[in-house]
């Protein structure tokens, strides 16, 4: 069974607090466990729109992980959020 999509904001996704100073071994481990649940392969036979659902998923996780790893793109994203 998929777990559910991974909630829109990127700190969210991964259940952590939004601050600028992260701990990346604990994104990373939190990252590749999202990664397992999510995987499209895990869902292939559960159909198309569960297939798609996970598909979804994965690219919105993988874009989390992209901006939240990088302190510039971290800090870019706060403030784009922010407003500024």
């Amino acid at each position: 069974m998929l777990p559910s999509p991974p909630p829109s904001g990127y700190y969210e996704i991964f259940g952590i607090e939004p601050k600028l100073a992260l701990d990346v071994t604990d994104l990373q481990r939190r990252f590749y466990e999202l990664s397992r649940a999510w995987h499209p392969d895990r869902h292939a036979r559960a159909g198309a729109a569960a297939l798609a659902n996970a598909e979804q998923a994965t690219a919105t996780l993988n874009d989390a992980w992209r901006v939240l790893r990088d302190p510039v793109a971290r800090a870019e994203y706060v403030l784009k959020n922010a407003g500024f």
